[in-house]
């Protein structure tokens, strides 16, 4: 990993404005992995992005280099094209090269090469390459409040498809569609959220899975809150390696001050017969959260403890929680943990993290990235392109959980890219006061990965404070 950023600092040093190197490990995604990889900003607005690991004790790479050529963006090398929306969908992967076109309100991306094997992490992209050459379109489109996405490809006679759908209506109801066929296999994943009044929602959800063993899982679920008093109810099914599991779980919680107490009573039928019992007190004092859990499940009671801390340079959290799993078990308690190191030196962040399956597996994962100015680079929540005006315009990027994100790429104007910081925040300098187009660019966000925009406007005027939210696939 070391040679591949030494190679990008020494080919490019006098471009270059920021190198964005990611280091990590996980066995989240399969197989045993450690490697990482570099992001390199060029002041044109062209990027190069090389990894390198080990996965499942075999050595893979991958590079990409984007580029703008008159009104076409250019991707050569290791990528990935997916449909999906709200975290589900389909997708591949090439090496090679694709020529996208981008409007208002859609985009065009033909594509061709080796349809390859891939793997991708937070910190890592790789593929590699097969014999047989393919080839396809990807294209979105956006009107109004409905979004559209198609994926179509051919290799060696074996066909991808994948179509997708999300319509959304006045924030109170929105509904995600994807399916297609992948690796010979059918998918079809849906969600639905619906909201008639602030204080009840209901949601549906029905998803395919193919690994480690097809899967179908289907769930439905409805809140309410008013005032201090929350009530939840969900029912569940899941159906795979033909057996079917059901459940269904009611729990409600009461805030006082600074103590929150939950009970939830949750019963599973299927391979395995259970009732599970939950009690949650927590407390939240200053920038602690601690929690008391007692759990009751078929006479066996077990006492745990766990909490949080948080400030704007870390957060820790032991966390307990109740999973309905798609393996036959129903119902279970399960446990993550999650360690969040930031502004360390060069605007470093470490982070650490456990993710239990919806197959009872417990995976963890570990990464770190940061951004190094090279030559006369700017760091992240400064203008990328320089631009020599009075009139700055500001704004924030959120996560979908509304949370900071940093290494959003945003482009004001004619060609000004600004990185958000650590606090979500960016900002550029223009020469005009008149307003300016604006344009979020997921494909070269600072960390790896399949990002998609959620909220952001077409136009900002010196003065607004613009706020931009996406997620990430």
């Amino acid at each position: 990993m070391k040679w591949a950023i030494l190679f990008f600092v020494l080919a490019f040093p006098l471009r270059a404005q920021v190198l964005v190197p990611q280091v990590g490990a996980s066995d989240l995604y399969g197989s045993q992995t450690e490697g990482g990889g570099a992001t390199l900003y060029l002041p044109n607005g062209n990027t190069i992005y090389g990894s390198a690991g080990i996965v499942g004790g075999h050595f893979v790479g991958g590079l990409l280099y984007n580029f703008k050529y008159q009104d076409f963006i250019v991707h050569a090398g290791s990528q990935q094209f997916g449909v999906g929306f709200a975290g589900i969908g389909e997708g591949l992967s090439l090496v090679g090269v694709s020529v996208e076109k981008k409007r208002k309100n859609w985009s065009v991306d033909l594509f061709v090469g080796s349809l390859s094997n891939s793997f991708s992490t937070p910190f890592m992209l790789t593929a590699s390459p097969q014999a047989q050459i393919g080839g396809g379109v990807f294209a979105t489109y956006k009107f109004k409040n409905i979004k559209l996405a198609s994926l179509e490809s051919v290799e060696n006679n074996k066909m991808t498809a994948a179509e997708g759908l999300d319509f959304t209506y006045h924030r109170t109801f929105q509904a995600n569609v994807s399916g297609g066929i992948l690796e010979g296999a059918t998918l079809f994943q849906a969600s639905a959220a619906y909201q008639p009044v602030p204080w009840i929602n209901l949601n549906l959800n029905h998803s395919d899975y193919i690994l480690p063993f097809k899967a179908t899982s289907n769930s439905g679920g409805l809140g309410a809150t008013v005032g201090r008093f929350t009530a939840n109810v969900s029912l569940n099914e899941a159906v795979s390696n033909g057996v079917t599991t059901t459940g269904e779980g009611v729990s409600g919680s009461v805030k006082a001050g600074i103590v929150t107490e939950q009970v939830g009573v949750y019963k599973s039928q299927g391979a395995l017969n259970r009732t599970l019992i939950n009690s949650n007190t927590s407390e939240k004092i200053s920038r602690f959260i601690f929690t008391e859990t007692v759990s009751d499940s078929g006479g066996h009671k077990s006492f745990q403890l766990s909490g949080a801390y948080h400030n704007n340079r870390m957060s820790v959290a032991v966390n307990r929680s109740v999973t309905f799993l798609v393996d036959g078990e129903g119902f279970a308690n399960t446990t993550s943990v999650s360690v969040s190191l930031m502004k360390l030196p060069h605007d470093t962040s470490l982070t650490f993290q456990t993710i239990t399956t919806p197959f009872h597996q417990t995976l963890y994962s570990t990464s770190s990235n940061s951004y190094v100015p090279i030559g006369n680079g700017t760091m992240p929540g400064q203008t990328h392109r320089a631009v020599n005006g009075k009139f700055e315009i500001e704004g924030v990027c959120l996560d979908g959980d509304k949370k900071p994100l940093y290494g959003c790429a945003i482009e004001v104007g004619k060609g000004a890219i600004a990185f958000s910081d650590h606090s979500g925040k960016w900002s550029v300098r223009e020469k005009s006061k008149t307003s300016q187009p604006l344009l979020v660019l997921p494909l070269v966000f600072a960390a790896p990965g399949n990002y998609r925009v959620v909220d952001a406007p077409h136009e900002v005027r010196p003065g607004e404070t613009v706020t931009i939210v996406v997620s990430r696939d």
